[in-house]
């Protein structure tokens, strides 16, 4: 899904907080997941998703930075750079 500026839902400003639930959610599963006396640190990483609770939730990110609604969690958790993905 590409990036909204604003939740076509609710208008919430989304674009101010993509940087930084991308860094957020890359220093949490540095810490908790590749982390070397990690439990999950024995698992493949391309079949950890099929692990039930095997990553870490993503909910202390969303209210750190005051996100509330479903609508805009979602946007912000499901988006993809296409400049980044097809170069």
């Amino acid at each position: 899904m590409d990036s909204y500026i604003r939740c076509p839902s609710c208008g919430f400003c989304l674009s101010k907080y993509y940087e930084f639930f991308d860094n957020a959610k890359i220093a949490i599963n540095n810490e908790e997941v590749f982390n070397e006396k990690s439990p999950m640190a024995q698992y493949d990483i391309e079949k950890l998703i099929l692990l039930p609770g095997g990553l870490p939730e993503l909910e202390r990110i969303f209210d750190a930075i005051g996100v509330q609604n479903i609508c805009c969690r979602m946007r912000i958790s499901t988006r993809m750079d296409y400049d980044r993905q097809f170069k």
